[in-house]
């Protein structure tokens, strides 16, 4: 569970709703992904890959998904999705930026904030300020 207020990650056990355990210093956190072995994390200003056996941030990249943004993966990737029309694409493993993917989307977006999903073997990104979903096609 992602908690922004307390720039925070907390882990529950499902049947005993006990808290396992407690990830702090993520400024903005909110959103999480789950990718093979990790857990990544969407926050204000920065993204952070979390080994999920240790709890250690392994991975900071700078950009983080804002106020108005999303984040979203599949196995090897991880998408960011921050305001205006930005895209960071990282590796889900190492948080290596692989590409940057921004105004050249569409003339016609002119930006704003909105979600991102991977589906159907494509991403699927909205704004909603132009009440626009575009699709690029992954691979």
């Amino acid at each position: 569970m992602v908690s922004s207020l307390e720039n925070a990650v907390v882990e529950v056990d499902p049947v005993s709703s006990a808290l396992v355990r407690r990830i702090d210093g993520l400024p903005g956190a909110r959103g999480a992904v789950a990718v093979p072995g990790a857990l990544w994390v969407g926050g204000s200003t920065a993204s952070y890959r979390i080994d999920v056996t240790t709890g250690a941030v392994t991975a900071t990249v700078n950009g983080g998904i804002g106020y108005v943004g999303a984040i979203t993966a599949d196995d090897a990737s991880v998408w960011v999705r921050k305001g205006g029309v930005t895209l960071q694409h990282l590796d889900a493993t190492t948080g290596a930026l692989l590409e940057e993917i921004s105004e050249s989307i569409s003339a016609d977006v002119l930006g704003g904030g909105g979600d991102v999903l991977v589906a159907f073997g494509a991403l699927w990104v909205t704004f909603f300020d132009d009440a626009t979903l575009i699709r690029i096609p992954l691979g």
